[in-house]
C-alpha cells in the first residue's frame, strides 16, 4: 500500500449492525466499509482491498462460518486477515474460527483500546506475510530471469569456439552475448539499488544535465527493442523545456527506462509516447514526464501494489512477461 494510506477494514454485519458499538474505534483512523451479507463482503473485496475484515458471528441472517472460508480461501498474500466478533468467548467457536480461516477471535464486549490493538497486530502479521510472499516470489522470477540471458550468453559463447563460424553469424553470436550481459548488469545494478533504498543509503546527485539529451538517449536505447515488438516509440515537447535542469542525471534516466520497458512490455500493438513539459509551479518549477501506451492498462485493484520493492501486479502476467518487480519502486 502506497506510503501514507489509511489501512482498509471491511465490517461485515447484519442489518441491525451489531458492531455499531466497536466503529468509533475505528473511524478515523482506518477507511471503512460496511456491508451486511456475505455475498456482498465478497463482492466489496473485488474493488476494495480489505486490510483487515471485522466479522459479525451474531447476526442470524449471516452465515459467519461460510462466510469467513469464502473470503480467506484461495486468495493470494494480498489477502485480508479476518477478526471474528462474538457475543461470548467460547473455545468450540475460537477453534472454529481457526479451521474456516480467521486470524482472531474477540468479544463484543471488548473495550476499543484492545480492538485497535488486535487490529494493528493483524495488520503487522499481513505486512510480514506480504514481505514473505513477495519476496519468495521475487527470488523465483529473478532465478528465471537471470537464467534466460545466462544460457544465452552460454550458448553463443559455445558457438564461438567454433573455427568455422562464419564472420556474419560469430558478430550476431557477439551482439547477443554483449545484449544478455547488459541485461544481466541491469538486472544486478538494481537488485543493489533496492538494497541501498531500504538501507537508505542510495545517494541522489544534484548536477546540471540536459533533459533533452536524456529523452533522447532513452529513446535511442528502446526504441528496437519497441520495433522488435512491432510498436512505435516517439518523443514529444509539450511547449519549451529547460535546456539544463539540477538533478540526478542517471536517476532520471534509470527511471525512464523502467517505465518505457514496461509499457513496451505490456502493449501488444499501437505504440508508446514519452511527452515532457515545463510547469512553472512559480517558487519550485517542475519537469513533467509522462509515459503513454496502448497496452493492457491496470485494474484498480492492482494500483496500491505498484511501487512496492518485490511485488508484481499478478503472478500470470509475470510468467509471460518476465521482471523482477522492482522498476517500478526505484
Amino acid at each position: 500500500m502506497p506510503q501514507g494510506s489509511p489501512n482498509k477494514v471491511l465490517v461485515v454485519a447484519g442489518a441491525d449492525f451489531h458492531l455499531a458499538s466497536l466503529e468509533p474505534a475505528l473511524a478515523g483512523r482506518y477507511e471503512l466499509r460496511h456491508v451486511d451479507s456475505g455475498d456482498a463482503a465478497l463482492e466489496t473485496l473485488r474493488e476494495f482491498a480489505a486490510d483487515v475484515v471485522l466479522l459479525d458471528m451474531i447476526a442470524p441472517d449471516l452465515d459467519a462460518w461460510a462466510t469467513c472460508r469464502r473470503i480467506t480461501s484461495g486468495r493470494r498474500h494480498q489477502g485480508p486477515k479476518v477478526l471474528l466478533v462474538a457475543d461470548q468467548d467460547r473455545a468450540v467457536d475460537r477453534g472454529r474460527g481457526r479451521e474456516v480461516g480467521a486470524c482472531d477471535f474477540v468479544t463484543r464486549a471488548i473495550d476499543q483500546d484492545d480492538l485497535r490493538a488486535r487490529i494493528e497486530l493483524l495488520l503487522e502479521l499481513k505486512k510480514a506475510q506480504d514481505d514473505s510472499m513477495a519476496k519468495s516470489e521475487f527470488v523465483a522470477n529473478i532465478s528465471h530471469e537471470i537464467r534466460t540471458p545466462m544460457t544465452a550468453i552460454l550458448g553463443y559463447s559455445e558457438n564461438l569456439r567454433d573455427a568455422t563460424l562464419s564472420e556474419p553469424a560469430r558478430s550476431q553470436a557477439l551482439d547477443t552475448i554483449w545484449r544478455n550481459g547488459q541485461h544481466l548488469l541491469d538486472l544486478i545494478n538494481n537488485i543493489l539499488d533496492i538494497s541501498k533504498i531500504e538501507a537508505q543509503k542510495l545517494q541522489v546527485e544534484r548536477v546540471e544535465c540536459c533533459p533533452a539529451e536524456i529523452l533522447a538517449e532513452v529513446a535511442a536505447m528502446m526504441r528496437a527493442r519497441a520495433e522488435s515488438s512491432g510498436l512505435t516509440l516517439t518523443v514529444a515537447l509539450d511547449g519549451a523545456i529547460p535546456v539544463t535542469l539540477l538533478s540526478d542525471r542517471t536517476r532520471i534516466k534509470q527511471i525512464l527506462v523502467n517505465l518505457v520497458g514496461n509499457a513496451i512490455k505490456f502493449t501488444h500493438r499501437g505504440g508508446v509516447r514519452i511527452v515532457a513539459r515545463f510547469l512553472d509551479t512559480g517558487a519550485q518549477p517542475l519537469l513533467e514526464i509522462d509515459v503513454i501506451d496502448t497496452g493492457i492498462g491496470i485494474d484498480e485493484q492492482t494500483i496500491p501494489l505498484l511501487g512496492q520493492p518485490f511485488v508484481q501486479a499478478e503472478a500470470g502476467l509475470a510468467r509471460r512477461h518476465g521482471g523482477t518487480g522492482l522498476g517500478l519502486s526505484i
